[in-house]
């Protein structure tokens, strides 16, 4: 890849009703650690042609769009839970940033929060993954157990590397955003097709992440993680439009 993937990581839950208005840096929670492992790659333009109704334009590099699937694990309210995340590199009226198609999260209430509060698209589901630099991989299921993507890096482990964060505008498909701070990268791998595997199972019709991944034609290029990230998010703005 000619230039970085803006990084995508997992939402966490504020439990703050939206707020009517929203500033960059005026962060309502920070999260830490976070372990995380993300898989970037890329897909047709054109897949993302209507985020035009959201004023979203995705981003061209290289000609194809830009994405990241990233899950986490983390401690909330004294409870651990997972993430899952779908999201793709834009442009939009708060500028650069990302725009989360799906997500998902282990405990149930927590994504019903995201949903009714934060006006965020998660779901309930299952998510396994090991941030071991050596034994990346991850698990995606239903949330009735339902096995619907997969994905192993059987290639070389994940170098210590120090990949720049994130921190700008989540694009919502409610029209609603919000602004985050994301901690950078530990460790990063290209995705080798000759001994990694990323597997779109028959089940992927009853997780809205991999249902996601399927429609935007995702390939994958690569693989970054960290195993003690920070996040931090603002409250969300609601819809404009």
């Amino acid at each position: 890849m000619t230039r970085s993937l803006l990084l995508v990581l997992p939402l966490l839950l504020s439990g703050a009703a939206a707020a009517r208005e929203v500033t960059p840096g005026d962060y309502t929670l920070s999260v830490s650690p976070v372990a995380e492992l993300c898989l970037d790659g890329v897909g047709p333009l054109d897949r993302w042609s209507q985020l035009s109704a959201l004023g979203l334009r995705a981003v061209d590099v290289d000609g194809q769009a830009s994405m990241s699937l990233c899950v986490t694990r983390a401690r909330f309210g004294g409870r651990w839970f997972s993430e899952a995340t779908f999201a793709v590199a834009v442009e939009g009226p708060q500028g650069p940033g990302v725009y989360l198609a799906a997500a998902h999260n282990s405990v149930a209430s927590y994504a019903r929060v995201e949903q009714r509060r934060n006006l965020s698209p998660y779901t309930h589901g299952q998510i396994f993954f090991s941030d071991d630099p050596a034994l990346a991989s991850l698990l995606l299921r239903s949330a009735e157990g339902v096995e619907a993507l997969k994905a192993t890096n059987g290639g070389p482990p994940l170098s210590p590397t120090f990949a720049a964060g994130f921190e700008g505008p989540i694009y919502l498909p409610s029209g609603g955003h919000f602004f985050a701070k994301l901690g950078p990268s530990e460790g990063a791998a290209p995705f080798e097709p000759d001994e990694d595997t990323f597997t779109i199972l028959p089940g992927a019709e009853h997780s809205a992440v991999a249902s996601a991944l399927t429609a935007a034609g995702f390939t994958p290029t690569g693989w970054r993680g960290s195993q003690a990230s920070t996040h931090a998010k603002t409250r969300t703005a609601p819809p404009t439009r």
